[in-house]
C-alpha cells in the first residue's frame, strides 16, 4: 500500500505522506499523467511529505532523471532539501527550487512553526552560506529563529 498520495491543484502536483519503499517510479508517472500533457513545466510541492528513505529517494531520482520537462520544486521540506544537497546530480540543469518549507522556533513561547521561504526573494541564492546570517521570521508578533543548520540545508544551492 502506497504511503504517498498526490492531488493536483492549479497545475501543481502536491504530495502527502511518506516517500519510502511503498512508492514506485510508476507512482510519479501516474501523477504526471494526471497533471496532463498540456503542462510543459512540472510543478511539485513536497510540503506534505513528512519523511523519506533511500528507496523512495531513489525512485524519485530515477523518475526525475527520465523526465523531459522542466521541474519546479515548491515548498521543499528540510529533509528533502538536505537529500538534494548530499546527492550530486539530483538537481539537474533547468530544475528550479522555487521555495523551501523550513522549521523555526520561538524561544519566548517555545513554539515551533514551519515557514515558506521563496528562494531569491526571502533568501538569496549564493555560492557559499558559511557567513550568511539567516533572517528570523515574525508571525503574530512573535519572533521565530531558524531551527536547522543553514549550511547543510542550503548545500544544494552551492553546487548549482
Amino acid at each position: 500500500m502506497n504511503k504517498l498520495s498526490f492531488s493536483i491543484v492549479d497545475g501543481v502536483i502536491t504530495y502527502e505522506g511518506k516517500l519510502d519503499e511503498t512508492v514506485s517510479s510508476n507512482f510519479f508517472t501516474e501523477s504526471l499523467v494526471a497533471l496532463g500533457s498540456e503542462h510543459s513545466t512540472v510543478k511539485m510541492d513536497f510540503s506534505g511529505v513528512s519523511s523519506g528513505n533511500s528507496v523512495g529517494i531513489r525512485f524519485l531520482h530515477r523518475y526525475l532523471s527520465q523526465l523531459d520537462r522542466k521541474v519546479i520544486f515548491k515548498k521543499v521540506p528540510l529533509w528533502l532539501l538536505e537529500q538534494f544537497g548530499m546527492q550530486r546530480g539530483f538537481i539537474v540543469e533547468g530544475t528550479v527550487i522555487e521555495s523551501v518549507y523550513l522549521p523555526f522556533y520561538c524561544s519566548a513561547t517555545e513554539e515551533d512553526i514551519y515557514h515558506v521561504w521563496k528562494m531569491g526573494d526571502d533568501v538569496p541564492i549564493m555560492k557559499d552560506y558559511e557567513t550568511f546570517e539567516a533572517p528570523n521570521v515574525i508571525v503574530d508578533g512573535k519572533e521565530f529563529e531558524p531551527d536547522f543548520d543553514f549550511e547543510s540545508a542550503f548545500a544544494v544551492f552551492t553546487d548549482i
